[in-house]
């Protein structure tokens, strides 16, 4: 009877890893997609504004991008649990409103709109700093996942057959 339970428990074990394992890899595949669409919609917004500065009547195109990068935003605030990671992101938002501002001001002038250029580079360093925190959180929910499985073994090491735990007690590595 203890080998039937001990079976089970093990079954059971092995079905939770299996659980936690696509969550963290479907959760990982949403949020790189989610980073890469960031830093692409900033690219084009960067483009949309280039756009504007050609001719103000693109302000439509540049709308457009700004709620692509607006929806990526919100996104990734899902995804993303640190608070460093969250604070890049409402920083991002911030500088985004703050282009947005100017860009589509009806009174905007030229140079009111290339003045803004530059900032688009804040804009990609930010992205990029959220996509590699989000990468980090993943790396850390693997990690999670890695440490549950070396104690679902039974053993400090980790190894589903451990050379001391088979020499002697189970806690002895």
């Amino acid at each position: 009877m203890p080998l039937l339970v001990a079976i089970f428990n093990a079954a059971l074990q092995i079905q939770q890893l299996a659980d936690s394992s696509r969550t963290v890899a479907s959760a990982g595949i949403g949020s790189a997609r989610a980073s890469e669409d960031l830093m692409s919609e900033v690219l084009l917004l960067e483009r949309a504004t280039v756009l504007v500065l050609a001719d103000p009547k693109n302000r439509d195109v540049y709308r457009v991008h700004d709620t692509q990068l607006t929806a990526s935003r919100e996104q990734l605030v899902h995804q993303l649990n640190s608070a460093e990671g969250r604070q890049a992101l409402a920083q991002l938002g911030a500088l985004q409103n703050l282009i947005a501002t100017k860009v589509l001001a009806a009174d905007a002038s030229t140079a009111t709109v290339r003045a803004t250029l530059p900032q688009f580079d804040d804009m990609s360093k930010l992205a990029q700093h959220i996509a590699v925190q989000s990468n980090v959180e993943i790396d850390a929910e693997i990690a999670a996942i890695q440490r549950r499985t070396g104690e679902s073994n039974g053993c400090c090491c980790g190894r589903a057959v451990c050379w001391f735990r088979w020499r002697s007690s189970p806690r002895s590595c």
